[in-house]
């Protein structure tokens, strides 16, 4: 029985992350939230950026990827229950 992984969580949060970092060149990146025109001098500062000043996106999507995992193991459940 598959059963929702923190592991499985925190790679899907480190890649979404990832994504939301722009180069703009060497030792300049930036935030790639919508309205969003703040500039760091690395990655890892853009990602601290975005879950601390994006935090209720980084929510939203990390309860839809729970609600995805959850369905996924009710589908794959192959436990019946006999009433």
């Amino acid at each position: 029985q598959k059963m929702v992984h923190a592991e499985e969580m925190a790679k899907r949060e480190e890649d979404w992350l990832s994504s939301k970092v722009r180069k703009i060149n060497e030792g300049k990146y930036g935030c790639d939230m919508e309205g969003c025109v703040k500039c760091f001098w690395g990655p890892d500062f853009v990602k601290k950026h975005v879950k601390t000043k994006h935090a209720s996106d980084l929510s939203e999507v990390k309860a839809e990827w729970f609600n995805e995992l959850y369905k996924s193991n009710l589908v794959e459940d192959d436990v019946t229950l006999d009433l």
